[in-house]
């Protein structure tokens, strides 16, 4: 994360302190770009899946993936299964190299990269059932450092099969702490349990992952954290067990426990399908990439969000939101991202509870991001608590951004 900036999109309903009814607040649909992969190569096979993508910045951006074959029993198929990589320089164009095929050590059916103190790290499952969660770290080439997490720690029911997912390392900046997903098990069908670590030693004990009421099970959580942000996404599988259907929803969290799925199919793809773990940032191209999976087809496509324009705040008349609370360094600078109509306008009143502070020039246009200019000189109390409260007219919020 960036220190030197903060973006609140907005999806966190509890930052909402008021609203008047007008106003209509909808989680966007990422709109289709192209097919950036097709899974071709022999090693590659019908068994590939579980895709990761890591941004390194903003030229650099790594897509891992597991390699692997059909033609064989899915007791012994994590032996036959290797790690591959392909990379971009914009998020849209994926490159294999000669090397792409980078190791066969039987961790890769769900292997997930991650960087911990500035190194990269790795985990995965070694066997379908009671088998082994295995940590691994990249020194010019990837070594299986040690054993992770204990299978007597976690969560588990007689069905065992909890490492057999995209077992996810995250950092939490609520918290800052590394949380860990994994799948558990129940008899009523999959779900997600978490445990926190600071060290990737030791850990909490693990507990089960709160989420709103939806159709079917919980196959993999898909978590990340929004770019410079405290707000929690996911792209949760949702799985069907009948026909064995799989399809990408979308929700987020504020603290990493408690869930809110707030679309069931955020791409509306009609095969099944999963996420790949992760978000791209592009600022060149002012967009937000993510990356359904078609699992029938081996076909891995990108799909896009307007810059930080996930969720829309919007008001059609004459409508007022307001949220906090927030608290702002002395010198912090605000910038929106918005889109008025022609005689369209936004108006921001700064509030400490009901007490008014400052109110902002009118802003019109479309803009990602642009800065906010009070009708005074202000400097913000750093021990004080301030509320945003929006006058839309005829236009849309999608995010703000602290700087």
């Amino acid at each position: 994360m960036d220190d030197n900036y903060l973006i609140e999109p907005f999806i966190n309903k509890k930052n909402i302190i008021s609203k008047t009814d007008n106003i209509e607040i909808n989680i966007l649909k990422p709109k289709f770009e192209k097919d950036i992969l097709d899974i071709n190569y022999t090693h590659e096979g019908k068994g590939n899946g579980y895709y990761s993508v890591m941004q390194l910045d903003e030229n650099i951006i790594r897509l891992y993936y597991r390699g692997g074959t059909v033609n064989i029993s899915k007791k012994d198929s994590y032996a036959y299964e290797s790690t591959c990589y392909c990379d971009s320089n914009n998020g849209l164009d994926f490159i294999r190299n000669k090397n792409h095929q980078l190791f066969k050590n039987g961790c890769s059916h769900n292997f997930f990269p991650f960087k911990f103190n500035n190194e990269f790290y790795g985990i995965g499952g070694t066997t379908l059932s009671m088998g082994e969660l295995k940590l691994l770290k990249y020194d010019k080439v990837w070594k299986i450092e040690r054993n992770f997490i204990s299978y007597k720690k976690i969560l588990h029911t007689p069905h065992g099969n909890n490492y057999d997912s995209l077992n996810l390392v995250i950092f939490n900046p609520n918290d800052n702490l590394y949380w860990v997903y994994l799948r558990h098990n129940l008899k009523v069908g999959r779900s997600v349990q978490y445990c926190k670590t600071n060290d990737l030693q030791t850990f909490s004990d693990f507990k089960r992952i709160n989420i709103n009421a939806f159709d079917g099970q919980l196959y993999t959580m898909n978590v990340c954290v929004y770019n410079n942000s405290k707000t929690l996404i996911a792209f949760p599988t949702i799985h069907f067990q009948e026909n064995n259907y799989k399809k990408s929803s979308f929700g987020y969290s504020s603290n990493g426990s408690d869930w809110e799925i707030l679309d069931s199919n955020i791409c509306d793809i009609n095969k099944s399908h999963m996420m790949c773990q992760g978000i791209i940032e592009s600022k060149k191209m002012k967009k937000i990439f993510c990356y359904p999976y078609l699992i029938n087809e081996g076909v891995l496509k990108c799909y896009s969000w307007d810059f930080h324009r996930i969720q829309e705040i919007k008001c059609d008349n004459l409508g007022k939101i307001r949220f906090g609370p927030f608290r702002f360094r002395k010198n912090k600078k605000i910038k929106i991202n918005c889109q008025t109509n022609s005689d369209g306008f936004i108006k921001i009143i700064l509030m400490n509870d009901n007490n008014l502070i400052a109110l902002s020039k009118i802003i019109r246009g479309n803009h990602y991001f642009e800065y906010v200019s009070w009708n005074h000189n202000l400097e913000f109390d750093e021990n004080i608590e301030y509320n945003l409260e929006f006058e839309l007219y005829k236009s849309s919020l999608y995010s703000i951004l602290f700087e």
